[in-house]
């Protein structure tokens, strides 16, 4: 069975990830997965990297729709997956009885005109796949029947390290992403210097950021310490680079936290967390508490700064606390929900509604 992806996205985005991550789960299912992209995006060199066939297509512009007739000709895909509007619109265009199977990774402003342009561009589509549930619910009121399938995470790559070295992950919280006023670091630094400041327990606790600067840089971050009581290295550790220990790092933590204040559509990131067996604190954006099973965490959202603040102080302690064993059913519990295999499995349930295109032998 072959799958050919089509994605026009150009940046190193969450949509890229979700991407990346369907191949995998096919992949797991025994099926060939085939990525039409840009030639500058990282998608493509990813995909590479990972095995996959990967064909250039130069845009997704009307004028190329001919050229891309001909590599659907020549691959003889039995799906399309589109992961944009571009090439949403072009597979229209692709033959009839091949499945087209969308996958919608975020939801625009409400409005009359955005509700009927969206539920038209989502016409003569056999499936549309969102990552969250409360996204199949936005998509429901639209009258568009979506099927939710969360992102999987490699857990050969985030994984519960147990007890092969002494761990001490009862010294600090961790942040990991870009750094960018979405992702919510400067709110959080207020949370934090609050508990330090109220809790005399909490002390020795520090929080560790990791992530390349985007819209923020270390040094914006930096400066907005002393105001707060807090000072860099002591109380707070900025590391603006990419790490390859990162599995590691999630280990250690006491605690993960996403203080994001929108985006989050996909939180790759929480589930890294908790396949590592770290509980996670979550602001409530986007699909973050689609990530909260039982003992995984907590969230925020809707809560008062004093409140917010008693919260975190408690998920500390309790998390500080926990024992070995804990944290490795946290992680057991994270792979039935946010592994490759998950993600593999809930396909393979929603698939069986969709018959695939044969092509017939030409004699």
């Amino acid at each position: 069975m072959i799958f050919c992806h089509l994605i026009s996205n150009r940046w190193n985005s969450a949509i890229c990830e979700y991407a990346l991550s369907m191949g995998l789960a096919l992949r797991h299912l025994g099926y060939h997965s085939i990525y039409i992209c840009l030639p500058e995006a990282p998608i493509g060199k990813r995909a590479q990297a990972k095995g996959f066939d990967v064909l250039w297509e130069h845009d997704f512009s009307w004028q190329n729709l001919r050229f891309l007739r001909h590599q659907i000709a020549k691959i003889k895909p039995n799906y399309i997956i589109c992961y944009g509007g571009k090439e949403t619109f072009l597979a229209r265009f692709l033959p009839k009885k091949l499945p087209k199977i969308r996958f919608k990774g975020e939801i625009g402003k409400s409005g009359f005109f955005l509700k009927m342009k969206t539920r038209l561009a989502l016409t003569n589509l056999s499936m549309i796949i969102s990552p969250a549930l409360w996204m199949s619910k936005e998509l429901s009121l639209l009258g568009i029947k979506a099927q939710t399938i969360p992102l999987g995470v490699d857990a050969k790559s985030f994984y519960w390290q147990g007890k092969t070295e002494k761990l001490d992950y009862s010294q600090q919280l961790l942040i990991v992403g870009r750094l960018d006023p979405v992702k919510g670091h400067l709110s959080f630094l207020k949370l934090f210097a609050r508990v330090k400041a109220t809790y005399s327990d909490m002390a020795h606790i520090r929080l560790v950021i990791v992530g390349e600067a985007a819209n923020l840089t270390a040094k914006q971050i930096s400066s907005a310490l002393a105001s707060l009581g807090l000072s860099l290295d002591k109380d707070v550790e900025i590391v603006e680079r990419k790490v390859f220990d990162l599995c590691q790092r999630m280990n250690q933590a006491v605690l993960g936290v996403i203080p994001s204040l929108g985006s989050e559509f996909i939180c790759r990131v929480g589930a890294e967390f908790l396949l590592c067996g770290t509980p996670i604190l979550v602001s409530g954006a986007g699909s973050t508490e689609e990530l909260l099973f039982l003992e995984a965490g907590l969230s925020y959202a809707g809560k008062s700064e004093e409140e917010a603040v008693f919260l975190l102080y408690q998920l500390i302690k309790n998390s500080a606390n926990e024992s070995q064993e804990n944290r490795q059913k946290r992680a057991i519990l994270a792979q039935k929900s946010f592994s490759i295999e998950a993600m593999a499995l809930r396909l393979k349930e929603i698939l069986v509604h969709v018959a695939p295109y044969a092509y017939e032998e030409k004699t």
